[in-house]
C-alpha cells in the first residue's frame, strides 16, 4: 500500500510540475465587427414660399414668374431617383383657362442629376390638361433643380379679372 500512495504521489507532482512549467495557451488574433446602417433618403422639397404671387404689368405677352423657385431632391438609391414635376392644370380663373408652361434646370447637383424633359406647357384648347417636366439621376447624391414657371398669354385685354391659380407638384421615386 505504502508503493501505490507513493506511485500515485508521484504521478501527481509531475502533472502539478508540468501544468506550472508549462506555456499557457494563447489566442494570438481575434475581430471585431463595425457597421454603419444607412436608412433610405428620397424626398423632394418645394420652395419656401408655397404661395408665389404676382401682379399682371397689364401688357400683352407672356408672364414669367420670377424668381424661379429651386426644388431640393436628395436620394441614396444606389441606382438614382426620377423626379417629375407637373403642372396640375392650365392656369384658373372660374371658368377661364390661359395655359402654363414649365422650364425644368439643374441648379446643383451635376453630373449626379441631369433634366430628362427640360420643357413642358399645358393646352388647354387641345385638351392637354397638365405638363410634367423631369429630372433624374442614375446614383445617390443632392440637387437643386429651377422651376420656371410662365403663364401664356397673348392679349391682355382677352383676360377675366381675377385670380388665375395653378399647382405644381413634385414627386420623386427610386429608379
Amino acid at each position: 500500500m505504502k508503493l501505490s500512495i507513493k506511485s500515485i504521489t508521484k504521478v501527481v507532482s509531475a502533472v502539478v510540475a508540468m501544468a506550472c512549467c508549462q506555456t499557457g495557451f494563447a489566442q494570438t488574433t481575434d475581430s471585431q465587427v463595425f457597421r454603419v446602417r444607412v436608412p433610405s433618403v428620397l424626398s423632394i422639397t418645394s420652395p419656401a414660399d408655397a404661395l408665389v404671387d404676382t401682379t399682371s404689368d397689364q401688357t400683352d405677352g407672356n408672364k414669367v414668374f420670377v424668381p424661379a423657385g429651386n426644388w431640393s431632391v436628395r436620394c441614396n438609391a444606389a441606382a438614382g431617383a426620377t423626379v417629375n414635376l407637373t403642372a396640375q392644370s392650365p392656369f384658373i380663373n372660374g371658368t377661364s383657362k390661359r395655359d402654363a408652361r414649365l422650364d425644368l434646370a439643374v441648379a446643383s447637383g451635376a453630373p449626379t442629376w441631369a433634366v430628362s424633359t427640360a420643357t413642358a406647357q399645358t393646352d388647354y384648347a387641345g385638351s392637354v390638361s397638365t405638363a410634367t417636366v423631369q429630372a433624374a439621376s442614375s446614383k445617390p447624391g443632392a440637387g437643386a433643380l429651377t422651376l420656371t414657371v410662365t403663364f401664356i398669354n397673348t392679349t391682355y385685354s382677352d383676360l377675366t379679372q381675377g385670380d388665375y391659380v395653378m399647382t405644381v407638384q413634385g414627386t420623386i421615386a427610386a429608379n
